[in-house]
């Protein structure tokens, strides 16, 4: 099982504040990653106690666990996570969401979740492994639109 946790920086905070886009996001991004949606996204936008902390939240269930995410456009901010059973390619994925909200920087890490029955004998020392991920180069904007482009997010 792995566990993808994102907490990634925008330049352009206007995505982030916009059901529309975060809806696509969660609608799309389990069939980029071979993933089996089995619910539509459930996205709303929220105000919290502090007039700052409004935005966002999303989530799509997968057969293989769920996706999630919460964003703060005031902050220009956002933290996702995409769980599954399976193994998928997380490195790809990161590509998709820095397409589709603009990333600009963002720190990720992926956590090795235990697995199952005789699994986890054969899993030794891989339960609860953090893999950090390299940290993103800052990007500029031209870099950002080509990445948005090749993802299809314009």
């Amino acid at each position: 099982m792995l566990h993808l946790v994102i907490d990634g920086f925008v330049d352009d905070a206007s995505v982030l504040g916009q059901v529309e886009p975060i809806f696509d996001l969660l609608n799309e991004l389990p069939g980029l990653i071979d993933m089996t949606k089995i619910t539509q996204p459930y996205v709303f936008r929220y105000h919290g106690v502090v007039a700052d902390d409004w935005g966002v939240t999303g989530m799509v269930i997968i057969a293989e666990s769920h996706i999630s995410i919460h964003t703060f456009p005031e902050h220009r901010r956002f933290h996702m996570d995409v769980f599954s059973c399976k193994t998928f390619d997380y490195a790809r994925t990161l590509e998709i969401i820095d397409g589709r909200l603009g990333v600009v920087e963002r720190a990720a890490d992926v956590v090795r979740r235990p697995v199952v029955g005789e699994q986890v004998e054969h899993a030794g020392d891989m339960h609860w492994r953090m893999t950090p991920m390299p940290p993103m180069v800052v990007r500029d904007v031209s870099e950002t639109a080509r990445l948005r482009a090749l993802v299809g997010a314009g």
